[in-house]
């Protein structure tokens, strides 16, 4: 064993070398194109992440847009319905006094009377005027007669029922309609108003002003 000759004679070492060598090159190009295909991967990915962070900018600003769109929409259509029922109210209220204007309150006599046709029901009416009215305006001038009309309005309110309706017929004169009321309860309610009004002083121009009102009632239809 000793004596037999060597593996590693010049032709096999050559061989083995060359060998070695294409392994060795296509190792090196394997890893080449490896490393190639992964940029290109890599790059396409990132296009690809580009563009859907673009879509989702551009998705964005299209929604919010939209939103923008969408709240002025909604903000025209608010302020439509304000004007709308800003309009509606100045069409039915006295400007002065907030209550029912004639028209609208004539309007609501007419569907009560025909409700109670209707029904049967009875309900009462009462005709207010302010006594003496005119020297308020003659003393203390208009502005201060304008505020005695809003009190006497404002008190008249607050002594009737929630679905009672009253309204300035005009100048000092005030029409309260009151539903499903018989005469007894028309009178109590005629009474309850004008305990309102002379029960306390009106403050006018810094003076105080007694008032009094004559109230004309009746009831429809009329079962006394």
């Amino acid at each position: 064993v000793l004596q037999s000759p060597s593996w590693w004679t010049p032709r096999n070492t050559l061989i083995f070398a060359s060998l070695l060598s294409a392994i060795v090159l296509v190792f090196i190009a394997w890893n080449v194109g490896l490393r190639r295909r992964v940029r290109g991967q890599t790059r396409v990915i990132r296009y690809q992440l580009e563009e859907a962070h673009s879509l989702r900018l551009q998705a964005e600003a299209a929604h919010h847009e939209k939103s923008e769109s969408l709240a002025n929409v909604l903000s025209l259509q608010r302020d439509l319905i304000a004007a709308q029922e800003k309009l509606r109210y100045q069409a039915t209220h006295d400007v002065l006094t907030g209550l029912w204007s004639r028209g609208a309150l004539l309007d609501l006599l007419r569907s009560e009377i025909e409700r109670t046709l209707r029904t049967g029901n009875s309900f009462g009416i009462l005709m207010l005027d302010v006594d003496h009215f005119k020297p308020i305006n003659d003393t203390h001038g208009h502005l201060a007669g304008d505020a005695a009309l809003r009190e006497i309005a404002h008190r008249i309110s607050h002594a009737i029922r929630p679905y009672d309706m009253a309204g300035r017929y005009g100048g000092e004169e005030f029409l309260v309609v009151l539903p499903d009321c018989e005469r007894k309860q028309t009178e109590s309610s005629a009474e309850r108003i004008r305990d309102a009004i002379t029960s306390s002083p009106f403050v006018v121009s810094n003076c105080a002003i007694s008032l009094t009102v004559s109230i004309g009632a009746t009831v429809a239809p009329d079962c006394a």
